[in-house]
């Protein structure tokens, strides 16, 4: 983690960072080595970061 922000190497590198407040949800990730960009935002307290990674993982 760097400046707040996750990562993941393997199997793809992807970097994102989330959030909440208040009963919403966000999640902002990419792929630096394909330059590929995902935000998900919700009016929901549930985590949307599953699904942020795997729309990211998605875009082959």
């Amino acid at each position: 983690m760097g400046l707040g922000w996750m990562r993941i190497d393997k199997p793809q590198r992807l970097w994102w960072h989330n959030g909440g407040t208040g009963g919403y949800r966000s999640f902002a990730g990419f792929r630096p080595d394909r330059r590929d960009a995902v935000v998900v935002l919700a009016n929901q307290s549930r985590s949307v970061d599953l699904l942020g990674i795997r729309v990211l993982r998605s875009l082959d």
